[in-house]
């Protein structure tokens, strides 16, 4: 059973490992998401805004997967945005190390600051290196995918993107890797043809009062070469007193792909799971997590999925009161 499990597992990390992009978590909820959207990228008025993160997975599993990211955004000058994301990615025999840089421009339609209504547009180009290592694995298993070979790649690609932001609604269109120029130093690691995927992502905040609101929201994902297809259905409440700023959120993901598993009897599943998130902010300051449970009934270890992200807000006003407006 464990040597069938391990199997796929391999399967699905090469399969992950081709999609040269960075992975998609829940972070994008916690006040970030120019991670996910370059046309994102200064969408916001005043300062800087650094996120950093770090995701660790199956606690109980040796050298599990773990993601860093850290990226960092401004508004330049009323319609002119920039930004840059590094991430680095690591699932037992996989490194995957990535930046890229970001412009967006935004078209304002308000009449004044209290009153969003801007339409943005972003453009990102960024490289990208991952290496796949089996030099260490016990290469006498008859298993097919274990060959002990060491590979490398780069690439080169681009993303681009669209959102509109309305008060409480907003939506997000991203394109990733519509351009993209790879190459790896071995056959036995492919690289799919078009690595492209598609991000749509929207959401609306319904305010009760100043100081309260609740934030249902989704997204869809697609991957083209995999047929890979995914949904999140997001709920987020959000609290402001004084000069404190708290939410809670749930989100449920699940995908259309089935996930086969040979076992005696031939598994079929689909992946699912729930995640539960907190966070707050303090002046320019604010802490998020989230832990992520899966659903699936054969699993290779419990999931627990950690997910800390730390936030700071640079040169922006630290005792500007917080308005449920919005993710601006």
């Amino acid at each position: 059973m464990k040597k069938y499990i391990l199997t796929y597992s391999l399967l699905a990390c090469l399969s992950l490992s081709a999609q040269h992009q960075l992975p998609i978590y829940t972070d994008y909820l916690m006040d970030n998401y120019y991670l996910l959207h370059p046309a994102m990228a200064g969408a916001h008025y005043e300062g800087i805004k650094v996120r950093a993160s770090h995701r660790s997975q199956w606690q109980t599993v040796e050298n599990a997967p773990s993601l860093k990211t850290l990226n960092a955004h401004s508004r330049i000058g009323p319609k002119s945005g920039v930004g840059a994301v590094f991430y680095h990615d690591q699932n037992g025999f996989q490194k995957r190390l990535s930046g890229k840089l970001t412009y967006a421009h935004h078209l304002n339609f308000y009449r004044g600051y209290s009153e969003i209504n801007q339409l943005s547009f972003g453009l990102s180009v960024g490289v990208f290196n991952g290496s796949h290592d089996q030099s260490s694995f016990d290469t006498s298993s008859s298993d097919p995918l274990i060959t002990g070979f060491k590979a490398t790649e780069s690439a080169f690609f681009m993303d681009v993107g669209i959102s509109y932001n309305r008060l409480g609604l907003y939506g997000h269109l991203t394109a990733k890797n519509i351009l993209y120029v790879g190459s790896n130093s071995v056959d036995q690691l492919k690289s799919p043809s078009s690595p492209r995927s598609i991000v749509l992502n929207a959401g609306y905040f319904i305010a009760f009062d100043r100081g309260f609101s609740v934030e249902p929201s989704f997204l869809v994902r697609t991957v083209d070469y995999s047929e890979i297809l995914n949904y999140d259905l997001n709920l987020k409440s959000h609290h402001s007193f004084n000069r404190f700023y708290g939410w809670l959120g749930v989100s449920y993901r699940r995908g259309f792909d089935i996930n086969r598993i040979k076992t005696a009897t031939r598994v079929f599943q689909k992946h699912q799971q729930l995640s539960f998130m907190a966070g707050f902010q303090v002046k320019t300051i604010s802490l998020s997590y989230a832990y992520t449970q899966s659903l699936e009934d054969i699993q290779l270890a419990t999931f627990n999925g950690h997910l800390f992200t730390v936030g700071i807000d640079i040169f922006g006003d630290p005792y500007k009161p917080i308005t449920i407006r919005g993710i601006l």
